[in-house]
């Protein structure tokens, strides 16, 4: 359409909100409805036309996965379904943000 976009601001202002989201999933990991809205989240990133950065949401991710992963895949293993749920969602998150889980 020949309108410019301001690639840096659009960027910064997505990534502020991922971050925002990411940090609010990181204090409550068990509320299991944060963790959808993060993949999709990641999914629109990966569709923009511009890069964003993604370290801090990997940071969080990482972290979740060495904290509150473990214990989520015991429970689900034990036949907790929306563990069992929870556990497929944050390894899926974990292939788009290039994080290996196990």
């Amino acid at each position: 359409t020949g309108i410019a976009m301001d690639s840096v601001t659009l960027e910064f202002a997505f990534r502020r909100s991922l971050e925002r989201l990411a940090h609010r999933w990181q204090a409550n990991p068990q509320e299991l409805d944060l963790l959808p809205g993060m993949t999709q989240a990641v999914e629109l990133s990966a569709a923009l036309p511009f890069p964003v950065r993604l370290w801090e949401v990997q940071n969080v991710y990482y972290q979740l996965g060495q904290s509150f992963y473990p214990q989520a895949r015991r429970q689900a293993d034990e036949g907790d379904s929306k563990l069992r749920a929870w556990v497929e969602q944050f390894r899926a998150l974990g292939e788009r943000l290039k994080i290996q889980v196990e």
